[in-house]
């Protein structure tokens, strides 16, 4: 699934452009070292999200989920001749876009036996952490920080990076093919809000370095 994003790019591409022109450095130095704050940004955003996004809170975060959406689907009922076998494909046609499964009054969970139910939430837990892997090719060729092994153990099938940089001109870009990085996106704003965060950051920076050299100039007077 790709993902489109209608963002305007000018505030941000001429923050690069004055941070580079105040520090004093080639915009294409700046440029990467905005793509690797950029894609450690985006991995914490990406749920699940808590705190920094990338801590055991939110590792913890994403198992509570997936043992509440199973939950949602299945239960060990009192009687165990109603207990049918766990059909995986229950739960899946269960989902919505984000992977999640909401209650429902409507929709009767499925009585199952106990050690089927606890093997099936331990396998689905094992694919927490997958959308934000999907920047883990960004993280790797940006030189982001490292991320941690909940999420790295994903690898860098559904991801990809791109340098096209030279002499300052050309493009950098992340990319995210996990399935559901779309829909996710779509609801918590993943992409802007990084893009603006950094935005906001490099105006920040470029003030206080502003700010010094006015310090330095008026105590030279």
């Amino acid at each position: 699934m790709s993902i489109k994003i209608d963002f305007d790019f000018r505030p941000l591409n001429k923050a690069i452009r004055d941070l580079a022109e105040v520090r004093k450095k080639p915009v294409e130095k700046i440029m990467l070292d905005e793509m690797r704050l950029l894609t450690e940004r985006l991995v914490e955003l990406t749920p699940p999200a808590h705190g920094r996004g990338t801590g055991q809170e939110a590792k913890l975060l994403g198992e509570g989920a997936v043992r509440r959406d199973v939950s949602n689907v299945f239960f060990v009922g009192d009687n165990p001749k109603a207990r049918q076998n766990l059909d995986p494909l229950t739960h899946e046609n269960r989902r919505d876009r984000r992977g999640r499964v909401r209650f429902t009054r409507s929709i009767k969970r499925v009585s199952v036996k106990s050690s089927e139910l606890n093997r099936y939430i331990r396998e689905k837990i094992k694919h927490v952490g997958r959308a934000k892997a999907g920047w883990m090719k960004a993280v790797i060729d940006f030189k982001a920080r490292s991320i941690p092994a909940w999420v790295k153990r994903h690898g860098t099938k559904d991801s990809d990076a791109v340098n096209r940089l030279k002499n300052g001109n050309g493009y950098l870009e992340a990319i995210n093919r996990n399935k559901a990085i779309g829909s996710l996106n779509n609801q918590v704003r993943i992409v802007s809000a990084a893009l603006i965060g950094r935005e906001r950051d490099m105006r920040a920076k470029i003030q206080q370095i502003l700010n010094k050299a006015a310090a330095k100039f008026t105590s030279a007077r």
